[in-house]
């Protein structure tokens, strides 16, 4: 018969080859956002215990070791945190550090309500319980709640320290700074015991030979589930080292804990049971892998089943977003003709206003004109219907033009033009208007630009209608117009009554008009003038100063 010891290697070698190309750990794939905001938080700040050998420990070069080192190296490798050591004194140095905000996690501790108050905690990644070391000669302690006046000593600002005084008020606690000097003081009796965990107890024993001390009992419903302690401010963080804890094997935390504590089991070998064992564990690893490609199946189809229902739901919102459009364009586009309807009455109701006074005008004109038979009064008679008839053109003209501008299919019309041109355009129309003895100076240089001369001489016409309407009697009127900046500046300039600072905003504004008596018109004079300068793509500025005249310049390009 062959050597049995031959089959359990073989299938021990098989089944722990396949064991662990199952769970062999990857690195963490981190999403676009954690990875902007590790980018940003750049290399995390760790506090650890500076002296709490085998987990954690500085060495004097600055060297992180450990248990708590081993794993938590594979955890920041995993996800890609960038950790650097805070060094501290000991412990308690280190909470404070923490709770002070100098440094992001502390690295292995158990999650207290006290703690719970400042630190966000990641999942378990070391068990370990907690027993009672004593003297060797202190009995067993199956309960700790029957020990009465049992001196315990405890490292202090630890979560034991916490539980034991919440749970066993029997026992009398004192305080020390380190765990050497709480060991030290159970070892020269000058306490009952003290509590540690199973690792660090064996490690404690052995490493420093204490021999006169032993293990007397558990310490009940209060097992060490160490964790990574993260700054309240830093959820993201702890959220990405959970990823990393989740990665830690079973087999990586024993290979961890006997690198620093080594532990040696000597038993005889039952092959019988070798033999079931290892046909239990293939047997398992056979239901496992066929309902592994089972449940594979089951997800493809399921994946699927979703891809066509993502699709249809697709379709349903592209089509609600398309019913949603339409029906916001609809309501826009009432709203636009509601506007426009309510504007076009109300320009209406203008129009019939303004219109009646120069026509009653013209009507009285004539009326008086067959009754007047002194020269001079017929003149004067006839000088107030050509007012009267200016002012119902110069309606008629802004109404027009405003027609024009709401008509959709009005194209601008465009032709090379003489600055001059238009400057004798401009005087004979000034001079047709001035009633009142006014002064008109004319300043003009020759150029030429392109235009549509109509609009610029309704825009101008405007202007200067507007000088003479708010002028005194006497006053001066200055029209020039040359190159200036590859363009060309129109200028018109009155000794008026100005326009308030607080008014020149808005009153170039449609329906916009100075609050002067006896001054008619719709108020869409200077709405028209700027309309026609930028749809010649120029600028219009005005300087005035109440009671000290206007100046309107128009400045258009060549071309």
């Amino acid at each position: 018969m062959q050597n049995p010891c031959a089959y359990i290697k073989f299938f021990c070698l098989i089944f722990f080859s396949l064991i662990l190309s199952f769970t062999a750990t990857a690195n963490v794939v981190l999403n676009e956002q954690q990875q902007a905001y590790l980018a940003e938080l750049g290399p995390v700040k760790m506090c650890v215990d500076p002296d709490w050998e085998p987990y954690e420990r500085l060495l004097p070069n600055g060297d992180f070791v450990g248990i708590a080192a081993d794993l938590i190296q594979l955890i920041a490798q995993r996800t890609g945190v960038d950790l650097s050591v805070y060094p501290t004194d000991d412990w308690n140095h280190s909470l404070q550090a923490a709770q002070a905000g100098d440094c992001h996690i502390v690295a292995f501790l158990n999650k207290t309500e006290a703690r719970s108050q400042w630190l966000l905690f990641t999942e378990p990644y070391f068990n370990d319980p907690n027993v009672f070391i004593t003297h060797q000669d202190h009995e067993y302690i199956p309960n700790p709640a029957g020990l009465v006046d049992k001196v315990v000593v405890l490292p202090k600002g630890t979560s034991i320290e916490e539980f034991v005084r919440r749970t066993y008020p029997n026992l009398v606690i004192t305080v020390v700074d380190t765990e050497g000097e709480a060991v030290a003081m159970v070892e020269q009796k000058k306490a009952d015991m003290t509590i540690r965990s199973l690792t660090m107890a064996a490690y404690t024993i052995r490493q420093q030979g204490l021999f006169n001390l032993k293990v007397s009992g558990l310490l009940p419903n209060f097992d060490n589930h160490f964790r990574i302690g993260v700054l309240q401010s830093e959820p993201y963080l702890r959220d990405i080292l959970d990823l990393g804890v989740a990665t830690i094997s079973p087999q990586e935390v024993q290979e961890a804990l006997n690198r620093h504590v080594s532990i040696t089991v000597y038993q005889g070998i039952d092959y019988s049971l070798a033999f079931k064992t290892s046909f239990f564990f293939i047997f398992c690893l056979v239901l496992f892998l066929y309902w592994n490609q089972h449940l594979k199946k089951l997800n493809h189809a399921l994946s699927k089943q979703d891809v066509l229902l993502k699709e249809k739901v697709n379709e349903k919102t592209e089509l609600v977003e398309a019913l949603n459009l339409t029906r916001l364009r609809l309501e826009n586009a009432l709203k636009e003709e509601h506007e426009a309807r309510l504007e076009q009455q109300q320009f209406m109701r203008m129009v019939t206003h303004e219109f009646r006074t120069p026509l009653t005008v013209i009507q009285t004109g004539f009326e008086l004109l067959a009754l007047q038979t002194d020269p001079e009064q017929r003149e004067k008679t006839l000088q107030k219907q050509s007012q009267a008839t200016s002012q119902l053109i110069e309606l008629v003209n802004n109404a027009l033009v405003q027609d024009r501008f709401e008509n959709s299919a009005w194209r601008q019309h465009s032709e090379w033009i003489e600055t001059e041109e238009i400057m004798r355009s401009l005087k004979a129309y000034a001079g047709t208007i001035c009633s009142k003895s006014f002064t008109i100076d004319i300043q003009v240089e020759s150029k030429k630009f392109l235009g549509d001369k109509q609009l610029l001489l309704i825009a101008l016409n405007n202007l200067v209608d507007n000088a003479v309407k708010y002028s005194p009697q006497g006053g001066r009127l200055q029209l020039s117009a040359g190159p200036f900046e590859q363009g060309v500046l129109f200028r018109v300039k009155d000794q008026g009554i100005g326009i308030p600072i607080e008014h020149q905003s808005t009153i170039f504004g449609k329906y916009q008009r100075g609050a002067v008596e006896g001054v008619a018109g719709f108020g869409l004079g200077l709405y028209i003038v700027q309309r026609i300068v930028h749809l010649h793509k120029g600028r219009i500025e005005l300087i005035s100063d109440e009671g000290q005249g206007s100046e309107f310049k128009l400045w258009l390009p060549l071309q």
